[in-house]
């Protein structure tokens, strides 16, 4: 386990490990182009279903900014399809497509294998019930044969 996204790709690339997870598809679709000898394993084959996250897309207002109803404007505009049209095109890249939730919000510009799909079981990760790591520590823990 890195913090290091790249680290962990090149990781990979140079045979250290032969899996990792969870790595981003862009920094695994950058390493792929650039020559490194790694692939990415859609989740899209696991009948459990695929993870979904707002991770690119929060947003904070200060309290008592010098301009509150500029800030309120934008982020109706922001939140509009017009406003999260342009927002995911500008944030998506080839391997890594930032899939807006909304179904207003048109995807063309998102190659169809990065789509979302129909009829697949998505799970919020923002939820708190997901958010519990404890047996995902324990798993690790007896892989590494950690004793405590």
């Amino acid at each position: 386990m890195t913090a290091d996204l790249r680290q962990a790709v090149d990781w990979l690339g140079t045979g250290k490990f032969a899996v990792g997870m969870p790595i981003q598809g862009g920094t695994v679709y950058k390493a792929k182009n650039q020559g490194l000898p790694v692939d990415e394993f859609s989740p899209y084959h696991f009948k459990e279903g695929v993870n979904l996250s707002s991770a690119f897309g929060s947003l904070a207002v200060m309290n008592r900014a010098p301009h509150p109803n500029a800030a309120k404007v934008f982020i109706n505009w922001l939140l509009s399809r017009e406003g999260q049209t342009l927002f995911q095109k500008v944030i998506s890249i080839t391997g890594d497509a930032r899939n807006s939730r909304r179904i207003d919000v048109p995807k063309d510009h998102i190659s169809t294998d990065e789509q979302r799909r129909d009829k697949m079981t998505y799970f919020d990760t923002d939820d708190p019930d997901t958010k519990d790591l404890n047996p995902a520590m324990k798993l690790l823990d007896e892989i590494l044969g950690v004793k405590k």
